[in-house]
């Protein structure tokens, strides 16, 4: 069981928030003792390995409220796979790092709502606008830790962004992605996602780590598509207070 602080909410959400991870080993008493510590808590997110039913029933027995079903990917890089069908249109893609324009550009995207199957944006407690600030936030705290982002480009335009964190040599985290507004539904969000493997690869990256919510499907299909597997499956719940 691991309980965190989630002292960078208070600055983004405006409540006390604690988060809490219950795996497959732990139990409901596991979980009273857990909530106990968070006696303070405004906003609470519980997320339950997805094996372990008894927390499950607990939880939503006693205020929480299910919001989605998350799930953490692996891609071995030799397990890689580069679709040939689509060569034609990874040809004409290219990425590169971000300058303070591009950042402009990528607040103003997120601004506009490209995050919009978000746990917090789907909140009634919440507004679209938290929701937003909260992602641009988060791009400011991993640029300053030195994780650069990146844009997307297909024939010189812009369509999109990714950004890593480097867990360990060979080992790169896929933190955020997405393609920008007028390009949904068009097949960016697959060169998005070429684009964060191919500079996984490029810095000899072995491991590639992906994390998706079922709220959306299309970036799972897609993520399965290119060689990633299923590594863990968290049901996700939440109770405000």
């Amino acid at each position: 069981m691991k309980v965190v602080k989630a002292d960078w909410e208070l600055r983004n959400l405006g409540v006390i928030t604690y988060e809490i991870t219950a795996e497959h080993s732990d139990s409901v008493d596991d979980i009273i003792s857990a909530l106990d510590e968070c006696s303070d808590a405004e906003y609470t997110v519980v997320k339950v390995s997805s094996d372990n039913s008894d927390i499950s029933r607990y939880v939503s027995k006693n205020g929480f409220e299910f919001i989605e079903t998350a799930m953490d990917l692996h891609l071995k890089i030799s397990d890689y796979i580069d679709n040939p069908r689509f060569k034609p249109v990874t040809d004409k893609c290219s990425y590169s790092e971000m300058e303070e324009d591009d950042l402009i550009v990528l607040f103003e995207q997120i601004r506009s709502g490209i995050f919009n199957t978000d746990r917090i944006y789907l909140d009634e407690h919440f507004n679209h606008s938290m929701a937003s600030e909260r992602y641009i936030n988060w791009i400011k705290d991993l640029i300053k830790a030195g994780n650069p982002a990146f844009k997307v480009l297909f024939n010189n335009e812009v369509v999109g962004f990714f950004i890593h964190k480097k867990i360990k040599e060979h080992v790169y985290d896929g933190i955020l992605a997405g393609a920008y507004k007028g390009f949904e539904g068009s097949g960016m969000g697959y060169l998005v996602q070429w684009a964060g493997c191919q500079n996984v690869i490029d810095l000899s990256g072995k491991n590639y780590l992906g994390h998706v919510s079922m709220t959306n499907i299309g970036a799972l299909k897609m993520l399965l598509s290119m060689g990633f597997t299923v590594s863990s499956v968290k049901y996700v719940y939440v109770r405000h207070s």
